[in-house]
């Protein structure tokens, strides 16, 4: 049973609770219903001076009775995102909801004593430079837990999570990293403590950010800390504050147990994101990819040419030459891989382009391999020998184009298995103000996984720094650079930042970190703009393409193959999927923008099916008449709702590009779907201007590498 304050959400807080609370104390529970129970009375015993409030975030089911407990406590908000978001995500949720001043993170399993939350309190009062205070915790027993600790090292976690740390269970490097020691008395500033009880200011929080959600279990804590040290605020342990903590992280220990395994994924990814030796091969990115590529494409040059050797030997008996030894192939095989290198280096496969575009790597391919191919096939003339079996070169083109395009994409495939494991992202320092900034984030949200993990640079908050100092932007923009690993820079152009990056262009390049620029007059860029020489000056060329319409044989030719055998073999699904809405009507329509502003209707299904969850494309059925009857093609631009058209300026109505809208395009594979923050006009744009076949079939396949290049040089989505 669902209370009332569990349904309204608990974005209301009760009855009770001060309008600006001064503290927000934050529960993260999981399954935990007893030990709540518990951590909530020991506030009501124990309440704190101050103005407060209690949040409860439940990542467990609703029906454990947490709720009912909530609404037993005259303070306390409960929410349950219906899903288990993991730790650091909680808590991120949770200080989203919270409105004081200092938030006090608190597991279940803790348990407060007198005086200890205001202890806390009066701590962070004293020191404006504290971003993070954590108490003395005790186990059930009544000892000292050692709550603190000093940075992990490699040392540190094979002694902490290995059977080395049972064969020296008092070894120098433990005792240093549990800071065992010291006698926890006195109050002193640590590396980090343990996020179990953590108070927080939130001036910090809005200058390092929440939690880093990418740590679902451990590690979020260290992480946390060590970004506040990174930006100058102090993290403090305070004895005077005294608190129960009910468990140890049992759920750690284990050989390769859940605990132990996420233990090791997140120190993989905290290893990952701070260390400086792995930065500077990732700043050395480009130059591994090209050689790993190197290495695989020489394997599958020459495994694709072992393939057909062993293919003619194997249909020997239908040849009248025989086939020489392995052994007299070894020169022409050198010249082979020699001749393939250079033709992938001369068709750019070596390229950012060929990486991030599957597509376009693959034609390259196809084209450097007909080239390789009468190569070849001409030296088995030209060198006047025997040896050289035209039977083995024919066969040596497929499967060098399957070998080699093969090996590619299971290297794409596992550099994408790394980044879903949120390993591997590029960290990019966006510089610029609070409304650039803002506008950039939610471009992001809007395009889903990026492989970006953006840091904000806002030059004028400098001189609000905790430290209280006035710093040169300039300077603290190169540190920001080197102590958050950053990867690339991106900056909004204004008059402040300009004049930064004529310091930090210089630095910026010895360190091996880009920069890109984001120019005021970004929105006047189009596709092919570039650098000139002009009489000494650096002039950016901007125009000079003639407008064309996307209009083309081809096009509407293929259009007709996809979707006129589609419409036809289809047919009988689309009458099961009918009969499986129920009731009227079972399609619904909208109406849409096309052609140089036209209005169509566009049709989807009411609802989704069984069947369109099985068979995706059926989603599309309904949409291909319109492709028939030339009101849509396959791929084309955004087709804007009526309403949302209407409320453009005019002046861009009646520039209503001369293109067909798609079924699919650089917006996504979903019409029906608007979202505010992607700017659908510059997507249009963009598309007519770069409109080619080769970009209409890269779009079809689901490469998104226009939106990518755009992204990265045409200012795209809400920028």
């Amino acid at each position: 049973m669902k209370s009332s304050r569990e349904n309204s959400n608990q974005d209301i807080p009760p009855e009770g609770i001060a309008k600006n609370p001064r503290l927000s104390i934050l529960f993260i529970h999981y399954r935990t219903t007893t030990l709540l129970q518990k951590g909530l009375d020991a506030l009501k015993k124990y309440p704190p001076e101050v103005s407060a409030e209690i949040i409860v975030i439940d990542n467990g089911p609703a029906e454990d009775g947490a709720a009912e407990i909530c609404s037993s406590h005259p303070l306390c908000r409960y929410h349950n995102p219906k899903k288990n978001l993991g730790y650091a995500k909680a808590v991120n949720l949770g200080i989203g909801l919270s409105r004081a001043e200092y938030v006090l993170i608190l597991n279940p399993d803790v348990f407060v004593m007198k005086g200890a939350v205001d202890s806390l309190v009066a701590v962070m009062d004293g020191d404006p430079r504290i971003g993070i205070a954590g108490p003395k915790l005790l186990n059930p027993d009544g000892t000292l837990q050692y709550s603190c600790r000093s940075f992990y090292t490699i040392p540190t976690l094979l002694l902490r999570r290995t059977f080395l740390g049972k064969v020296f269970p008092h070894h120098r490097v433990l005792r240093d990293h549990l800071m065992s020691d010291w006698d926890h008395a006195t109050s002193r500033d640590v590396d980090w403590m343990i996020g179990g009880s953590l108070m927080i200011r939130r001036k910090m929080m809005d200058d390092v950010g929440g939690m880093d959600e990418r740590f679902f279990l451990y590690f979020e804590d260290v992480d946390w800390c060590y970004r506040a040290h990174q930006r100058g605020w102090r993290v403090l342990y305070v004895p005077d504050a005294t608190m129960y903590h009910h468990h140890r992280r049992e759920s750690a220990k284990g050989f390769l147990g859940f605990g132990m395994r996420r233990h090791l994924e997140s120190w993989l990814r905290y290893t990952e994101k701070w260390s400086m030796i792995l930065y500077i091969l990732k700043l050395k990115t480009t130059q591994i990819r090209t050689f790993v590529t190197v290495i695989s494409d020489i394997a599958m040059l020459t495994a694709a040419f072992l393939a057909a050797y062993s293919l003619r030997a194997l249909f020997g008996a239908l040849f009248a030459n025989p086939l020489f030894p392995l052994s007299d192939y070894l020169r022409f095989l050198f010249f082979a891989n020699t001749v393939g290198l250079l033709a992938f280096i001369g068709f750019g496969l070596y390229r950012a382009r060929a990486w991030f575009d599957p597509f376009h790597g693959w034609w390259q391919l196809v084209r450097a391999m007909v080239v390789i191919s009468m190569v070849m096939m001409a030296s088995t003339y030209l060198m006047h020998t025997r040896t050289y079996s035209r039977v083995i070169v024919a066969l040596y083109f497929p499967l060098t184009l399957l070998f080699v395009g093969l090996g590619r994409g299971c290297l794409r495939r596992l550099v994408r298995k790394v980044k879903r494991q949120g390993l591997q992202l590029k960290r990019f320092l966006v510089v610029g103000s609070m409304s650039q900034i803002e506008t950039f984030q939610r471009s992001c949200e809007a395009q889903g996984r990026t492989g970006i993990e953006p840091i904000c640079f806002q030059p004028e908050t400098l001189e609000r720094h905790p430290s209280g100092e006035i710093l040169n932007p300039a300077e603290e923009m190169i540190r920001w650079v080197q102590r958050e690993r950053i990867g690339e820079v991106l900056v909004f152009e204004t008059e402040k930042t300009r004049a930064i990056l004529e310091e930090v262009i210089e630095p910026l390049s010895k360190l091996g970190v880009p920069v890109g620029l984001v120019p005021v007059s970004q929105g006047l860029l189009v596709p092919g703009s570039r650098i000139e020489g002009f009489f000494g000056w650096s002039v950016l060329s901007i125009g000079g393409r003639r407008g064309r319409g996307v209009s083309s044989p081809l096009k509407r030719t293929m259009d007709l193959l996809v979707a006129l055998p589609i419409l036809i073999l289809g047919f009988p699904l689309h009458l099961i999927n009918l009969s499986l809405l129920r009731g009227k009507p079972k399609l619904e329509t909208r109406k849409s923008i096309g052609r140089k502003g036209r209005i169509f209707d566009l049709r989807r299904y009411v609802k989704e099916t069984g069947l369109t969850r099985i068979l995706r494309w059926m989603a599309l059925y309904p949409r291909l008449p319109n492709v028939i009857g030339g009101r849509m093609s396959i791929v084309g631009i955004y087709p804007f709702p009526v309403e949302i058209w209407d409320g453009l300026v005019e002046s861009e109505r009646k520039d209503a590009p001369d293109a067909p809208p798609g079924l699919m395009g650089l917006w996504g594979s979903d019409p029906w779907i608007y979202n505010a923050h992607v700017d659908y006009r510059r997507l249009n744009r963009y598309y007519v201007l770069r409109w080619s076949f080769e970009e209409d079939l890269r779009i079809f396949w689901g490469q998104r590498t226009a939106g990518h290049e755009m992204s990265r040089t045409d200012g795209a989505g809400a920028l």
